[in-house]
Protein backbone atom coordinates (compact mmCIF):
# COMPACT_ATOMS: atom_id res chain seq x y z
CA UNK A 1 0.00 0.00 0.00
CA UNK A 2 1.49 3.47 -1.03
CA UNK A 3 1.47 6.67 0.71
CA UNK A 4 0.87 10.25 -0.44
CA UNK A 5 0.90 13.31 1.63
CA UNK A 6 -1.22 16.45 2.17
CA UNK A 7 1.92 18.52 2.73
CA UNK A 8 1.60 20.45 6.32
CA UNK A 9 1.83 24.14 4.26
CA UNK A 10 -0.87 23.20 2.23
CA UNK A 11 -3.60 25.21 5.16
CA UNK A 12 -7.26 24.02 5.50
CA UNK A 13 -9.93 27.19 6.08
CA UNK A 14 -10.36 27.28 10.14
CA UNK A 15 -11.32 25.78 12.07
CA UNK A 16 -10.47 21.87 11.56
CA UNK A 17 -12.53 19.33 13.21
CA UNK A 18 -10.62 16.74 15.12
CA UNK A 19 -12.97 13.40 16.40
CA UNK A 20 -12.57 10.21 18.03
CA UNK A 21 -14.17 7.63 16.24
CA UNK A 22 -15.13 4.57 18.32
CA UNK A 23 -16.14 1.39 16.06
CA UNK A 24 -14.42 -0.94 18.69
CA UNK A 25 -16.97 -0.19 21.66
CA UNK A 26 -20.58 -2.72 21.27
CA UNK A 27 -22.98 -1.53 23.66
CA UNK A 28 -25.69 -4.11 24.83
CA UNK A 29 -29.37 -4.15 25.68
CA UNK A 30 -29.83 -3.10 29.12
CA UNK A 31 -32.27 -5.81 29.15
CA UNK A 32 -29.86 -8.27 30.21
CA UNK A 33 -30.39 -6.96 33.47
CA UNK A 34 -28.78 -5.20 36.24
CA UNK A 35 -25.30 -5.91 36.89
CA UNK A 36 -24.56 -7.57 33.77
CA UNK A 37 -21.61 -6.53 31.45
CA UNK A 38 -23.72 -4.10 29.06
CA UNK A 39 -20.42 -3.29 26.33
CA UNK A 40 -17.35 -4.70 25.14
CA UNK A 41 -14.18 -2.38 23.81
CA UNK A 42 -11.67 -4.00 22.03
CA UNK A 43 -9.42 -1.41 21.22
CA UNK A 44 -9.05 2.25 21.69
CA UNK A 45 -10.96 4.91 19.10
CA UNK A 46 -9.39 6.19 16.24
CA UNK A 47 -9.09 9.94 15.04
CA UNK A 48 -11.26 11.48 12.56
CA UNK A 49 -10.33 14.74 11.39
CA UNK A 50 -12.64 17.03 8.80
CA UNK A 51 -10.80 19.75 7.23
CA UNK A 52 -12.16 22.55 4.46
CA UNK A 53 -10.13 24.03 1.64
CA UNK A 54 -11.25 27.18 0.31
CA UNK A 55 -10.05 29.26 -2.76
CA UNK A 56 -6.96 26.98 -3.43
CA UNK A 57 -4.72 28.20 -6.44
CA UNK A 58 -1.43 27.00 -8.04
CA UNK A 59 0.89 24.92 -5.35
CA UNK A 60 -2.09 23.70 -2.81
CA UNK A 61 -4.48 23.23 -5.38
CA UNK A 62 -1.85 20.84 -6.94
CA UNK A 63 -0.71 19.01 -3.74
CA UNK A 64 -4.69 18.70 -2.48
CA UNK A 65 -5.49 17.50 -6.04
CA UNK A 66 -2.36 14.90 -5.85
CA UNK A 67 -3.46 13.62 -2.49
CA UNK A 68 -7.00 12.71 -3.69
CA UNK A 69 -6.41 11.07 -6.71
CA UNK A 70 -3.58 9.14 -5.84
CA UNK A 71 -5.03 8.19 -2.59
CA UNK A 72 -6.98 6.06 -4.95
CA UNK A 73 -10.36 6.10 -2.90
CA UNK A 74 -9.55 4.26 0.15
CA UNK A 75 -6.60 2.52 -1.01
CA UNK A 76 -3.67 4.25 -0.57
CA UNK A 77 -2.72 6.23 3.17
CA UNK A 78 -2.65 9.60 3.52
CA UNK A 79 -0.33 11.25 5.58
CA UNK A 80 -2.26 14.64 7.36
CA UNK A 81 -0.59 16.57 10.36
CA UNK A 82 -3.04 18.17 12.48
CA UNK A 83 -2.37 21.95 12.69
CA UNK A 84 -2.06 22.73 16.23
CA UNK A 85 1.20 24.32 17.98
CA UNK A 86 2.41 22.50 20.86
CA UNK A 87 1.91 23.97 24.03
CA UNK A 88 5.24 23.01 25.58
CA UNK A 89 8.80 24.22 25.35
CA UNK A 90 10.26 21.42 23.43
CA UNK A 91 12.29 22.57 20.55
CA UNK A 92 10.56 22.13 17.24
CA UNK A 93 12.71 24.32 15.01
CA UNK A 94 13.04 22.89 11.55
CA UNK A 95 16.99 23.29 10.67
CA UNK A 96 16.66 22.98 6.75
CA UNK A 97 16.88 26.14 4.86
CA UNK A 98 13.99 26.02 1.89
CA UNK A 99 12.17 22.51 2.98
CA UNK A 100 9.04 23.20 1.64
CA UNK A 101 10.80 24.39 -1.85
CA UNK A 102 8.60 27.64 -1.98
CA UNK A 103 12.14 29.07 -2.93
CA UNK A 104 12.97 26.98 -5.65
CA UNK A 105 16.45 25.22 -5.67
CA UNK A 106 17.49 26.93 -2.88
CA UNK A 107 19.73 25.92 -0.09
CA UNK A 108 20.48 21.96 -1.73
CA UNK A 109 22.90 20.99 -3.21
CA UNK A 110 22.90 17.52 -5.62
CA UNK A 111 25.61 15.12 -6.63
CA UNK A 112 24.98 12.74 -10.13
CA UNK A 113 21.91 14.44 -10.36
CA UNK A 114 19.38 17.51 -11.28
CA UNK A 115 17.33 19.33 -8.93
CA UNK A 116 14.17 21.25 -10.65
CA UNK A 117 10.77 22.21 -8.51
CA UNK A 118 7.43 23.21 -9.32
CA UNK A 119 4.33 23.85 -7.43
CA UNK A 120 6.81 23.06 -4.46
CA UNK A 121 7.27 19.37 -5.50
CA UNK A 122 11.13 18.66 -6.25
CA UNK A 123 12.33 16.30 -8.29
CA UNK A 124 15.51 14.91 -8.38
CA UNK A 125 16.70 13.07 -11.93
CA UNK A 126 19.74 10.60 -11.88
CA UNK A 127 22.58 12.13 -14.41
CA UNK A 128 25.15 9.57 -13.69
CA UNK A 129 24.11 5.83 -13.78
CA UNK A 130 26.43 3.53 -11.08
CA UNK A 131 26.84 6.30 -8.53
CA UNK A 132 24.93 7.68 -5.84
CA UNK A 133 22.82 10.74 -6.54
CA UNK A 134 21.88 12.80 -4.19
CA UNK A 135 19.97 16.15 -2.41
CA UNK A 136 21.97 17.41 0.30
CA UNK A 137 21.93 20.38 2.81
CA UNK A 138 23.88 21.19 6.05
CA UNK A 139 22.56 21.77 9.27
CA UNK A 140 24.31 22.53 12.84
CA UNK A 141 23.05 20.12 15.70
CA UNK A 142 23.16 20.25 19.38
CA UNK A 143 25.71 17.46 20.17
CA UNK A 144 24.46 14.41 22.08
CA UNK A 145 21.04 15.09 21.01
CA UNK A 146 18.73 13.52 19.03
CA UNK A 147 17.27 13.98 15.54
CA UNK A 148 15.35 12.36 12.73
CA UNK A 149 15.52 13.29 9.11
CA UNK A 150 12.24 12.68 7.22
CA UNK A 151 11.51 12.73 3.61
CA UNK A 152 8.35 11.80 1.46
CA UNK A 153 9.34 10.10 -1.82
CA UNK A 154 7.15 9.86 -4.72
CA UNK A 155 7.97 7.22 -7.44
CA UNK A 156 9.05 8.61 -10.86
CA UNK A 157 10.16 6.80 -13.86
CA UNK A 158 13.19 4.65 -13.88
CA UNK A 159 12.97 4.87 -10.03
CA UNK A 160 11.22 1.34 -9.13
CA UNK A 161 12.72 -0.87 -6.86
CA UNK A 162 15.68 0.96 -6.10
CA UNK A 163 16.83 1.73 -2.59
CA UNK A 164 16.04 4.96 -1.55
CA UNK A 165 15.69 7.24 0.87
CA UNK A 166 17.41 9.99 4.15
CA UNK A 167 20.32 9.55 5.49
CA UNK A 168 21.07 11.14 8.85
CA UNK A 169 24.65 12.41 9.68
CA UNK A 170 25.51 13.13 13.05
CA UNK A 171 29.18 12.56 13.96
CA UNK A 172 30.08 9.04 14.04
CA UNK A 173 26.24 7.73 14.17
CA UNK A 174 24.72 8.03 10.12
CA UNK A 175 21.91 5.94 9.89
CA UNK A 176 19.70 6.10 7.29
CA UNK A 177 16.27 5.31 6.37
CA UNK A 178 16.98 3.50 3.08
CA UNK A 179 14.17 1.68 1.24
CA UNK A 180 12.79 -0.18 -1.86
CA UNK A 181 8.70 1.23 -0.22
CA UNK A 182 7.93 4.59 -1.06
CA UNK A 183 5.77 7.16 1.11
CA UNK A 184 7.32 8.55 4.27
CA UNK A 185 10.92 8.15 5.29
CA UNK A 186 12.95 8.63 8.51
CA UNK A 187 16.64 8.41 9.26
CA UNK A 188 16.92 9.04 13.26
CA UNK A 189 20.28 8.98 15.55
CA UNK A 190 21.70 10.97 18.39
CA UNK A 191 24.07 13.58 17.05
CA UNK A 192 27.79 12.62 18.57
CA UNK A 193 29.45 15.37 16.11
CA UNK A 194 30.18 19.32 16.71
CA UNK A 195 29.19 22.17 14.32
CA UNK A 196 27.76 21.94 11.08
CA UNK A 197 27.22 18.31 9.80
CA UNK A 198 25.85 17.53 5.74
CA UNK A 199 22.45 15.99 5.90
CA UNK A 200 21.52 13.86 2.87
CA UNK A 201 18.02 14.76 2.39
CA UNK A 202 17.18 11.55 -0.30
CA UNK A 203 20.09 9.48 -1.76
CA UNK A 204 19.94 6.40 -4.10
CA UNK A 205 21.85 4.44 -2.43
CA UNK A 206 21.39 1.71 -5.33
CA UNK A 207 24.24 2.75 -7.51
CA UNK A 208 23.07 -0.04 -10.72
CA UNK A 209 19.89 -0.98 -12.05
CA UNK A 210 18.82 2.52 -13.64
CA UNK A 211 19.55 5.14 -16.17
CA UNK A 212 20.20 8.69 -16.63
CA UNK A 213 16.94 10.16 -16.43
CA UNK A 214 15.49 8.06 -13.52
CA UNK A 215 14.00 10.71 -11.16
CA UNK A 216 11.49 10.51 -7.58
CA UNK A 217 9.62 13.27 -6.64
CA UNK A 218 9.98 14.77 -3.15
CA UNK A 219 6.99 16.93 -1.51
CA UNK A 220 8.46 17.28 1.68
CA UNK A 221 11.34 17.07 3.79
CA UNK A 222 12.55 18.02 7.42
CA UNK A 223 15.17 18.14 9.88
CA UNK A 224 14.29 18.39 13.93
CA UNK A 225 15.05 17.55 17.71
CA UNK A 226 12.98 14.23 18.33
CA UNK A 227 12.73 11.73 21.32
CA UNK A 228 13.33 8.05 21.20
CA UNK A 229 11.50 5.31 23.00
CA UNK A 230 12.64 3.58 25.97
CA UNK A 231 12.19 -0.19 25.99
CA UNK A 232 14.17 -1.09 29.60
CA UNK A 233 16.95 -3.23 28.36
CA UNK A 234 19.69 -4.58 30.40
CA UNK A 235 22.59 -6.48 29.36
CA UNK A 236 23.98 -7.22 33.01
CA UNK A 237 22.23 -10.17 35.16
CA UNK A 238 21.61 -9.71 38.68
CA UNK A 239 21.18 -6.37 38.67
CA UNK A 240 20.20 -5.91 41.69
CA UNK A 241 22.28 -8.65 43.81
CA UNK A 242 25.93 -7.58 43.49
CA UNK A 243 26.95 -9.93 46.48
CA UNK A 244 26.01 -12.63 43.63
CA UNK A 245 28.66 -14.29 41.58
CA UNK A 246 27.81 -12.69 38.16
CA UNK A 247 29.60 -9.51 39.74
CA UNK A 248 33.23 -10.14 40.34
CA UNK A 249 34.86 -8.60 43.16
CA UNK A 250 38.29 -6.50 43.48
CA UNK A 251 39.80 -4.38 46.57
CA UNK A 252 36.30 -5.63 47.80
CA UNK A 253 36.01 -6.91 51.75
CA UNK A 254 32.65 -7.34 51.38
CA UNK A 255 29.09 -6.65 49.58
CA UNK A 256 26.43 -6.93 52.56
CA UNK A 257 22.87 -7.65 50.45
CA UNK A 258 19.94 -5.35 50.95
CA UNK A 259 21.43 -3.62 53.59
CA UNK A 260 19.69 -0.25 52.55
CA UNK A 261 16.24 1.50 51.19
CA UNK A 262 16.22 1.39 47.38
CA UNK A 263 15.01 4.31 45.60
CA UNK A 264 12.31 2.22 45.12
CA UNK A 265 11.26 1.88 48.51
CA UNK A 266 12.15 -1.84 49.04
CA UNK A 267 15.24 -3.11 51.12
CA UNK A 268 17.02 -4.34 47.95
CA UNK A 269 20.13 -2.08 47.84
CA UNK A 270 23.55 -3.58 48.49
CA UNK A 271 26.25 -2.23 50.49
CA UNK A 272 29.63 -2.28 48.77
CA UNK A 273 32.49 -2.05 51.49
CA UNK A 274 36.19 -1.72 50.41
CA UNK A 275 38.71 -3.91 51.68
CA UNK A 276 42.14 -2.46 53.20
CA UNK A 277 44.48 -2.58 50.36
CA UNK A 278 46.14 -0.28 48.61
CA UNK A 279 44.29 -1.17 45.14
CA UNK A 280 41.06 0.20 43.02
CA UNK A 281 38.13 -1.13 45.09
CA UNK A 282 35.25 -2.15 42.73
CA UNK A 283 32.76 -4.83 40.88
CA UNK A 284 32.47 -5.26 37.70
CA UNK A 285 30.22 -8.02 35.42
CA UNK A 286 30.91 -8.91 31.42
CA UNK A 287 28.79 -8.73 28.81
CA UNK A 288 29.19 -9.03 24.66
CA UNK A 289 28.08 -6.60 22.13
CA UNK A 290 28.59 -7.23 18.15
CA UNK A 291 32.14 -6.19 16.84
CA UNK A 292 30.62 -3.08 15.07
CA UNK A 293 31.34 0.46 16.62
CA UNK A 294 28.56 1.11 19.42
CA UNK A 295 27.40 3.37 22.21
CA UNK A 296 27.34 1.79 25.69
CA UNK A 297 24.91 3.00 28.33
CA UNK A 298 26.14 2.15 31.61
CA UNK A 299 23.16 4.04 34.59
CA UNK A 300 23.24 2.69 38.15
CA UNK A 301 21.81 4.01 41.36
CA UNK A 302 24.55 5.07 43.87
CA UNK A 303 23.77 6.26 47.11
CA UNK A 304 26.86 8.05 49.71
CA UNK A 305 28.15 5.71 52.90
CA UNK A 306 31.07 6.55 54.31
CA UNK A 307 32.34 7.21 50.93
CA UNK A 308 30.64 10.33 48.91
CA UNK A 309 32.32 9.71 45.86
CA UNK A 310 32.12 6.63 43.47
CA UNK A 311 33.82 5.73 39.69
CA UNK A 312 32.07 3.90 37.09
CA UNK A 313 34.00 2.40 34.35
CA UNK A 314 33.40 0.87 31.26
CA UNK A 315 36.43 -1.66 29.65
CA UNK A 316 37.02 -3.58 26.35
CA UNK A 317 38.66 -6.55 26.50
CA UNK A 318 40.75 -6.15 23.16
CA UNK A 319 43.13 -3.32 23.92
CA UNK A 320 42.23 -3.87 27.73
CA UNK A 321 41.18 0.15 27.59
CA UNK A 322 38.40 2.05 29.93
CA UNK A 323 36.12 5.13 29.50
CA UNK A 324 36.56 6.10 33.27
CA UNK A 325 33.81 8.92 35.12
CA UNK A 326 33.44 10.22 38.81
CA UNK A 327 30.54 11.67 40.55
CA UNK A 328 30.09 13.49 44.06
CA UNK A 329 27.79 11.56 45.61
CA UNK A 330 26.73 14.50 48.33
CA UNK A 331 26.42 16.97 46.00
CA UNK A 332 24.93 15.19 42.88
CA UNK A 333 27.80 16.58 40.87
CA UNK A 334 29.51 14.51 37.57
CA UNK A 335 33.22 14.60 38.50
CA UNK A 336 36.20 14.34 36.22
CA UNK A 337 36.69 11.57 33.52
CA UNK A 338 39.36 9.73 31.71
CA UNK A 339 39.03 8.58 28.19
CA UNK A 340 41.44 5.41 27.04
CA UNK A 341 42.02 4.43 23.39
CA UNK A 342 39.82 2.68 21.37
CA UNK A 343 36.84 4.83 23.45
CA UNK A 344 35.02 8.42 22.34
CA UNK A 345 32.62 10.76 22.96
CA UNK A 346 32.57 9.83 27.02
CA UNK A 347 29.91 11.75 28.54
CA UNK A 348 28.06 11.62 32.20
CA UNK A 349 25.35 12.24 33.63
CA UNK A 350 23.68 12.34 37.39
CA UNK A 351 20.19 12.71 38.47
CA UNK A 352 18.66 12.97 41.79
CA UNK A 353 16.31 9.42 42.85
CA UNK A 354 15.04 11.09 46.16
CA UNK A 355 16.60 10.28 49.48
CA UNK A 356 20.09 10.83 48.90
CA UNK A 357 20.24 8.42 46.09
CA UNK A 358 21.50 9.22 42.71
CA UNK A 359 21.03 7.85 39.14
CA UNK A 360 24.48 7.66 38.04
CA UNK A 361 24.96 7.21 34.09
CA UNK A 362 28.28 7.11 31.79
CA UNK A 363 27.70 6.63 27.80
CA UNK A 364 30.74 6.10 25.56
CA UNK A 365 31.50 4.63 22.24
CA UNK A 366 33.53 1.50 21.87
CA UNK A 367 35.96 2.30 18.38
CA UNK A 368 37.24 -1.05 18.20
CA UNK A 369 36.01 -4.71 17.08
CA UNK A 370 36.20 -6.00 21.19
CA UNK A 371 33.44 -7.94 22.03
CA UNK A 372 34.09 -8.14 25.52
CA UNK A 373 33.03 -5.28 27.87
CA UNK A 374 32.90 -5.14 31.01
CA UNK A 375 31.20 -2.52 33.42
CA UNK A 376 32.80 -1.42 36.63
CA UNK A 377 31.33 0.68 39.66
CA UNK A 378 33.79 1.20 42.44
CA UNK A 379 34.36 3.83 45.73
CA UNK A 380 36.32 6.75 45.11
CA UNK A 381 38.04 8.28 47.77
CA UNK A 382 37.98 11.88 46.09
CA UNK A 383 37.34 13.42 42.59
CA UNK A 384 39.51 11.44 40.25
CA UNK A 385 41.04 9.28 43.13
CA UNK A 386 40.07 5.13 42.58
CA UNK A 387 43.54 3.86 43.47
CA UNK A 388 43.85 4.22 47.38
CA UNK A 389 44.70 2.45 50.91
CA UNK A 390 41.10 1.45 52.21
CA UNK A 391 40.29 0.96 55.54
CA UNK A 392 38.05 -1.96 55.49
CA UNK A 393 35.24 -0.12 56.35
CA UNK A 394 34.08 2.20 54.13
CA UNK A 395 31.14 1.76 52.17
CA UNK A 396 29.12 3.26 49.29
CA UNK A 397 25.00 2.10 48.46
CA UNK A 398 24.31 0.63 44.60
CA UNK A 399 21.44 -0.93 42.88
CA UNK A 400 20.02 -1.64 39.57
CA UNK A 401 23.23 -1.72 37.57
CA UNK A 402 22.09 -1.13 34.16
CA UNK A 403 23.85 -1.93 30.79
CA UNK A 404 22.02 -0.81 26.91
CA UNK A 405 23.16 -0.20 23.75
CA UNK A 406 22.15 3.55 23.37
CA UNK A 407 23.38 7.06 23.04
CA UNK A 408 21.82 8.36 25.81
CA UNK A 409 21.28 7.41 29.27
CA UNK A 410 18.46 5.12 29.70
CA UNK A 411 16.13 3.85 32.72
CA UNK A 412 17.36 1.54 35.73
CA UNK A 413 15.72 -2.28 34.72
CA UNK A 414 15.96 -5.50 37.15
CA UNK A 415 17.25 -9.03 35.92
CA UNK A 416 18.22 -12.02 37.75
CA UNK A 417 19.60 -14.77 35.85
CA UNK A 418 19.19 -13.89 32.58
CA UNK A 419 19.63 -10.25 30.54
CA UNK A 420 17.00 -8.75 29.13
CA UNK A 421 16.35 -7.04 25.52
CA UNK A 422 13.24 -4.86 26.80
CA UNK A 423 9.66 -4.91 26.53
CA UNK A 424 8.35 -2.83 23.79
CA UNK A 425 5.74 -0.32 25.37
CA UNK A 426 1.90 -1.27 25.04
CA UNK A 427 -1.66 1.41 25.94
CA UNK A 428 -1.29 4.58 26.67
CA UNK A 429 1.83 5.16 28.30
CA UNK A 430 5.75 4.93 27.45
CA UNK A 431 9.03 5.21 28.72
CA UNK A 432 11.45 7.91 26.68
CA UNK A 433 14.72 8.79 26.88
CA UNK A 434 16.90 11.66 24.89
CA UNK A 435 14.67 14.63 25.83
CA UNK A 436 16.31 18.19 27.35
CA UNK A 437 17.50 17.56 30.77
CA UNK A 438 15.65 18.88 33.92
CA UNK A 439 12.93 20.26 32.22
CA UNK A 440 9.16 20.76 33.03
CA UNK A 441 6.66 21.14 30.15
CA UNK A 442 8.40 19.74 27.41
CA UNK A 443 4.89 18.75 26.44
CA UNK A 444 1.83 19.27 27.69
CA UNK A 445 -1.67 17.70 28.20
CA UNK A 446 -3.14 18.16 24.48
CA UNK A 447 0.09 18.46 22.32
CA UNK A 448 0.45 15.90 19.56
CA UNK A 449 3.24 13.75 18.65
CA UNK A 450 3.74 10.55 16.15
CA UNK A 451 5.07 7.45 16.97
CA UNK A 452 5.08 4.53 14.60
CA UNK A 453 2.77 6.39 12.18
CA UNK A 454 0.43 6.66 14.74
CA UNK A 455 -0.56 10.03 15.80
CA UNK A 456 -1.32 10.62 19.88
CA UNK A 457 -2.54 13.10 21.84
CA UNK A 458 -0.70 13.65 25.31
CA UNK A 459 -2.85 13.54 28.09
CA UNK A 460 -0.65 14.78 30.74
CA UNK A 461 2.94 16.74 30.60
CA UNK A 462 5.70 15.63 30.00
CA UNK A 463 8.89 16.24 32.22
CA UNK A 464 12.17 15.40 31.79
CA UNK A 465 14.72 14.74 34.94
CA UNK A 466 18.78 15.46 34.91
CA UNK A 467 19.49 12.12 32.69
CA UNK A 468 16.54 13.69 29.92
CA UNK A 469 14.45 10.57 30.92
CA UNK A 470 10.66 11.14 31.07
CA UNK A 471 7.26 9.49 31.32
CA UNK A 472 4.42 9.53 28.33
CA UNK A 473 1.32 9.44 28.67
CA UNK A 474 -1.04 9.62 25.60
CA UNK A 475 -4.20 8.55 23.93
CA UNK A 476 -5.20 6.70 21.76
CA UNK A 477 -3.51 4.00 23.27
CA UNK A 478 -0.83 1.78 20.64
CA UNK A 479 -1.77 -0.36 17.80
CA UNK A 480 1.96 -1.57 17.55
CA UNK A 481 4.63 -2.12 19.81
CA UNK A 482 7.75 0.46 18.77
CA UNK A 483 10.88 -0.73 19.22
CA UNK A 484 13.90 0.78 21.11
CA UNK A 485 15.25 4.04 19.89
CA UNK A 486 12.12 4.41 17.92
CA UNK A 487 11.54 8.08 17.14
CA UNK A 488 9.44 10.96 18.68
CA UNK A 489 8.13 13.18 16.37
CA UNK A 490 6.81 16.26 17.74
CA UNK A 491 8.02 18.64 14.67
CA UNK A 492 4.84 18.05 12.37
CA UNK A 493 3.77 14.84 13.44
CA UNK A 494 1.47 12.78 11.05
CA UNK A 495 -0.70 10.10 11.14
CA UNK A 496 -2.11 7.78 8.46
CA UNK A 497 -5.47 8.45 7.22
CA UNK A 498 -7.79 7.24 4.48
CA UNK A 499 -10.35 8.92 2.28
CA UNK A 500 -13.52 6.86 2.91
CA UNK A 501 -16.20 9.70 1.29
CA UNK A 502 -16.44 10.30 -1.96
CA UNK A 503 -13.99 12.80 -3.82
CA UNK A 504 -15.11 15.92 -4.54
CA UNK A 505 -12.98 19.06 -6.05
CA UNK A 506 -15.31 21.94 -6.62
CA UNK A 507 -13.70 23.96 -9.54
CA UNK A 508 -14.39 27.82 -9.71
CA UNK A 509 -13.80 29.70 -12.95
CA UNK A 510 -10.64 27.02 -13.90
CA UNK A 511 -8.41 28.72 -11.28
CA UNK A 512 -9.91 27.92 -7.68
CA UNK A 513 -10.71 25.29 -6.14
CA UNK A 514 -12.72 24.58 -2.70
CA UNK A 515 -12.73 21.19 -1.25
CA UNK A 516 -14.70 19.56 1.79
CA UNK A 517 -12.28 16.12 3.23
CA UNK A 518 -13.03 13.93 6.05
CA UNK A 519 -10.42 11.59 7.19
CA UNK A 520 -10.17 8.56 9.18
CA UNK A 521 -6.69 6.88 11.00
CA UNK A 522 -5.84 3.34 9.83
CA UNK A 523 -3.32 1.62 11.55
CA UNK A 524 -1.10 -0.66 8.92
Amino acid sequence: MAEVMIPPWARPESPETIRMIDDATVAFSGAFGRGMTQRGIFADPRWGLRRRYRGLRSDEKSAILYALNESRGQFNIIRVTPHAPIRGSFATSELLTNNTFASGTTGWSTTNGVLSVSDRIARLTASTPGANVQITQSATLTQYAPYALRVMIYEGAGSAGLSIGPSLTGGNNSPNGYSTSRGLLTASAVNDGTGAQTQFGAVFSSTSGFTAGAYISIPYLSLARCALVDIGSNLLTRSDEFDNAAWTKSGVASVVADASTAPDGMTTADSLIENSSLSEHLVHQGFTVSSAAVDVAFCIAIKAGVRTFAVLDLFEGTGSTIARQFFNLGTGAVGTGLTQANWSNRRAFCASLGNGWNLCCIVARKTNAATSLRAYVGLASADGTAGYTGDGASDIRVWRGTVALSSVPTRLVQTTSAATTGSSPTGGAMYTKGWPASTSGLLLAGDWFEINGELKQLTAPVNSDAAGLAYMQFRPGLAGSPADNDPIIVLEPFGRFIYPGTREFENLFGIYGDCEMNFEEIYS
